[in-house]
């Protein structure tokens, strides 16, 4: 039987005792709660959580072991004036590090542009054949952005073509490193750097601050013309929080800090492409592209839902350089034009994907039990979305996921991971089967050398799974923050929620179980896409709740009178002017005993 709606396992966190919240008097116990629940017991970690610092909190960039030979390098292609071109990646982290590198080389008078390649055409990373192009043209410093650590070949090419290529990137790296002149990625073998989970843009933005540094200028060795280098690099913060979110990046340590800064300056941003991209997504309330000062707060779920998938679009339908020029733009009515353009095209792209969905699940819903990885493959599906399919599968059942379509006679396939399966890993162990792959431990990317070759890999694939969950599909463990009831979600508790912003990877939004809730009214928007509920408990004020693509899965399923267990977040709805507390939907059950454990 299909599985359809595959159940979570429920573990709500063990309650902090009484003799321990006292630690922490000032505080209250919700928070004490949520503290706890995230491993957070020092006072000093507590006080860096909740109260991130930029000076304190961000470490020296020249910290990276290369970080100075790659000054010093830059310093020489200032000076001399050589060309220089940034080499980014189609998604919003390559274009966001490549906006930050341009702007600032720019700033301090180099002679730079960006190349950004397109997905279909190109594919994936740094190629030799666009080596070569860039050689003929006279580029003699080569900087990736969020790619580069896997083209050894490429950089060899670059090496005998007299380009000297320095690496910022973040992706999982081969035991062979290329032979670049200088790698910045915090994840390399022996990289000294202490923290590991910077974006790409958060690797760019590490070298922006040793260049504008005092020991940076002393290394460029070049005479600049008057800048506020504090300034140049502080107002990059608002692409870096773009892109760190949008990328999944753990929102903890200097991801915190950069975010939580970077957060500032987007809602106060001084470039007019973002301006105009957050009008065109309706962030604005009237027409506000000079004056920010009637726009809805941003915060990190604006980026992951609204500006990154903007962003993202241009590279998965199109070319990448139209979210590129946007940020770099500094012309309202070239901004505006170019923000409704990525506008059209993520609508185009959520219909691609919409439908790439239906067809997938239509392969995979007779073989979700009996299976510990999900693998879905039409030749005809747009590379573009496969990413987001892979995503959304494994949002839906829980199990690893490949999803694969034919490009110009070729596989190409996207993954998405988490229950501890490592997709880079697993692609380690049948290495010969591809021409190129990379990613990290949750998502990643890969070509097949030969079309026939797709049978033996998701065999080999389903193999491997099976040694990793010892032949039992896992099964996914919603975690939950603490058991209330409908009248403790108050707007004291919104308040201390906001405490924890940003919000996203490693740093999840609170979530609740609301026990013996009862459906008043049940209902579907958005062409019965999401589902609509109004709660009740023992006469408490009935909230509203909003479940997001769930409709499909559970509109049939409740009536009203049903009694259900629900696990929700508290969240803040905005319309016209009117402000109320509502629920988020993350997962419904109808209301048995002992259904729920208690994570020790």
């Amino acid at each position: 039987m299909a599985r359809g709606i595959r159940q979570k396992e429920w573990q709500i966190a063990k309650a902090v005792p009484d003799d321990a919240a006292w630690l922490f008097a000032l505080y209250p116990k919700s928070l004490v709660q949520l503290l706890t629940n995230r491993k957070l017991r020092d006072r000093e970690e507590i006080e860096r959580f909740l109260h991130p610092d930029y000076a304190r909190d961000l470490h020296d960039p020249f910290l990276f072991r290369d970080m100075e030979k790659a000054i010093k390098r830059i310093g020489k292609a200032i000076k001399e004036q050589e060309k220089i071109v940034v080499h980014g990646d189609y998604d919003a982290d390559g274009v966001c590090a490549s906006t930050v590198l341009v702007t600032a080389l720019r700033a301090l008078g180099a002679k730079v542009d960006a190349y950004l390649p397109n997905r279909e055409k190109e594919g994936y990373g740094l190629k030799e054949v666009t080596v070569e192009k860039l050689a003929k043209k006279g580029v003699t410093v080569l900087i990736t952005a969020d790619c580069g650590i896997s083209s050894n070949e490429a950089i060899s090419r670059g090496n005998a073509r007299a380009i000297d290529t320095i690496i910022v990137d973040h992706h999982h790296a081969s035991k062979i490193l290329p032979s670049a002149y200088a790698i910045l990625n915090p994840v390399v073998p022996d990289e000294s750097y202490p923290f590991k989970y910077l974006a790409a843009v958060g690797v760019a933005f590490k070298m922006v601050q040793a260049l504008v540094s005092d020991r940076g200028m002393e290394l460029l060795d070049i005479e600049v013309r008057a800048i506020n280098r504090e300034a140049l690099e502080k107002w990059l913060l608002d692409v870096v929080a773009i892109a760190t979110v949008t990328d999944m990046m753990p929102l903890v340590g200097e991801n915190r800090a950069l975010v939580s800064y970077g957060l500032v300056v987007l809602n106060k941003t001084r470039r007019t492409g973002l301006k105009a991209l957050i009008e065109a997504a309706g962030l604005e309330m009237g027409h506000t592209t000079v004056n920010s000062s009637n726009r809805k707060q941003l915060n990190a779920s604006t980026i992951g839902f609204q500006l990154g998938p903007r962003i993202n679009a241009a590279g998965r339908l199109e070319h990448a350089n139209g979210a590129y020029d946007l940020l770099m733009s500094d012309q309202v009515d070239q901004a505006m034009a170019w923000a409704q353009n990525l506008n059209d095209i993520n609508k185009r792209r959520q219909k691609i994907t919409e439908q790439v969905m239906k067809e997938a699940y239509a392969q995979v819903k007779d073989h979700l039990d009996t299976t510990p990885i999900i693998t879905a493959y039409a030749p005809e599906w747009h590379i573009g979305v496969l990413g987001l399919a892979a995503g959304r599968l494994l949002q839906r059942y829980g199990l690893p996921t490949m999803v694969m379509s034919d490009k110009n006679g070729t596989i190409t396939g996207s993954g998405r991971s988490r229950n501890g399966f490592h997709l880079v890993d697993a692609l380690d162990t049948m290495s010969e089967l591809f021409s190129s792959y990379g990613g990290h431990a949750q998502a990643c990317g890969f070509t097949l050398k030969e079309k026939k070759l797709r049978e033996e890999f998701v065999e080999r694939l389903h193999t491997y799974a099976k040694k990793v969950f010892q032949k039992h599909p896992p099964q996914e463990i919603l975690l939950i923050d603490a058991v209330l009831t409908l009248q403790e979600l108050t707007w004291e508790l919104y308040e201390i929620l906001q405490k924890f912003e940003p919000f996203g990877q490693a740093n999840p939004q609170p979530k609740f179980l609301i026990e013996q809730a009862t459906i008043l009214d049940t209902q579907t928007v958005g062409n019965g896409k999401h589902l609509k509920l109004l709660l009740g408990q023992d006469g408490a004020v009935a909230r509203r709740a909003i479940g997001f693509s769930m409709g499909e899965q559970w509109f049939t399923k409740l009536t009203k009178n049903d009694t259900v267990d629900v696990v929700t977040e508290l969240m803040l709805n905005e319309w016209q002017g009117n402000k109320e507390l509502q629920l988020r939907l993350v997962d419904i059950k109808k209301h048995t005993t002992g259904a729920v454990s208690v994570n020790s």
